[in-house]
């Protein structure tokens, strides 16, 4: 049910949540939650540092199940950002699958068949530009992104771009510059139909 929401969000899906929260919630609620209240009732009396021990304790297993799923080979794969109409067809699915008690509710079916189909015919952006206009991302001639940065990219701005993009690979990945040349006045590169792009942060590179 959530699933929808959080790719619609983080642009990542999360196949083995469901091991994951099975594995955690236990914990959560039986250790963590109750050392919590036991611990603040406990507080202004002193004696609360070793129910903090247990509250630690039921974290460290909350954190070592997250870090075993998420080391799951395709654990989070990306889901590239899709037009609000298309989540919106998502989201209707959704709500006629969990609604409709009576055969109804496989209308949902042929629901989720249109937005798959229309989701990979949408066509993502051949640009993406930052704000400060001091680094870029394009299409390249072997259809894969590259980027435009003089100086050192912004890795929480490709943290959002990539994934956003339906690119699997991380900031500091060095395939990202394969196809670009750049100095510390600007960049250039070759996009996928053969023209060539610059990104310059100087009158002189512009020239």
């Amino acid at each position: 049910a959530t699933a929808p929401f959080s790719a619609w969000h983080f642009h990542r899906l999360n196949p083995y949540g469901l091991i994951g929260n099975a594995l955690a919630i236990p914990l959560v609620s039986l250790v963590v939650m109750p050392a919590a209240v036991i611990g603040t009732m406990l507080l202004p009396f002193g004696f609360d540092a070793m129910v903090w021990a247990v509250m630690g304790e039921g974290i460290r297993g909350v954190l070592f199940v997250a870090e075993k799923v998420a080391a799951i080979e395709g654990a989070a794969p990306p889901v590239a950002k899709a037009p609000t109409d298309l989540f919106a067809i998502l989201v209707v699915a959704l709500l006629v699958l969990v609604i409709f008690r009576s055969p109804l509710r496989f209308l949902a079916a042929p629901l989720v068949i249109l937005w798959a189909i229309l989701l990979r015919t949408t066509p993502l952006p051949d640009l993406m530009l930052a704000p400060d206009g001091r680094m870029a991302l394009f299409r390249a001639e072997d259809g894969r992104y590259a980027l435009l940065s003089p100086a050192s990219p912004s890795n929480f701005t490709l943290q959002q771009w990539l994934p956003a993009l339906g690119d699997a690979r991380q900031p500091a990945d060095p395939t990202l510059k394969q196809a670009t040349r750049c100095d510390k006045l600007g960049c250039t590169g070759t996009l996928a139909d053969g023209k060539r792009i610059a990104l310059s942060l100087t009158p002189e590179a512009v020239r």
